[in-house]
């Protein structure tokens, strides 16, 4: 028996695949978990999870920290002007995706399951190249179309036979936003 699908058709869907997400995209946002470092400028109460109100005094050299230069700033009471008593101090993450978007797609029907109070709010589906698999699971909420979104279900991976080229996953409006296109 021939085979059909020979590996000059799969580069050619490959291909064609990348060419239609780099023709027909959407920008996503994905927040990802933001990146933590105590703060040097203050001694860490573990205790109450935050800044003790003290000046660490060991603090003595500027460092950088995402990119902004941190020189030590001594107090004696109030909070930390550093991490302003947080105690940590946090920077957002975010990556840019490229993604195919239909909001209410015909497949939404089938996500009836929905904890109370998550019923009726509009359902996008996104789909990704599979390199942006890692970035998908991970992130914590989505910006889609200015609507924040939060992911609903473990997103599928597709493609032909055992060639992994798309990610497709459906996401759910959290706040509501500009617009959802229904």
């Amino acid at each position: 028996m021939a085979k059909i699908v020979v590996p000059s058709i799969r580069r050619i869907y490959k291909q064609l695949t990348k060419q239609v997400v780099a023709d027909l995209n959407k920008p996503v946002t994905a927040y990802m978990p933001p990146d933590e470092f105590d703060c040097a400028n203050c001694v860490w109460d573990a205790i109450s999870k935050k800044s003790s109100g003290k000046f660490d005094s060991t603090f003595v050299a500027p460092i950088t920290l995402f990119g902004t230069l941190i020189s030590p700033q001594a107090f004696t009471r109030g909070r930390c002007p550093v991490c302003l008593g947080a105690g940590k101090i946090i920077s957002s993450v975010t990556k840019n995706l490229k993604a195919l978007v239909k909001w209410n797609p015909s497949r939404a029907e089938e996500l009836e399951i929905l904890p109370v109070g998550r019923e009726g709010k509009a359902v996008v589906r996104i789909k990704v190249l599979r390199p942006d698999f890692d970035t998908v699971m991970g992130a914590q909420h989505f910006l889609v179309d200015g609507v924040r979104c939060e992911l609903i279900m473990p997103p599928t991976i597709r493609g032909l036979g055992t060639q992994e080229e798309l990610v497709v996953a459906y996401l759910m409006e959290v706040e509501v936003g500009k617009d959802v296109k229904k």
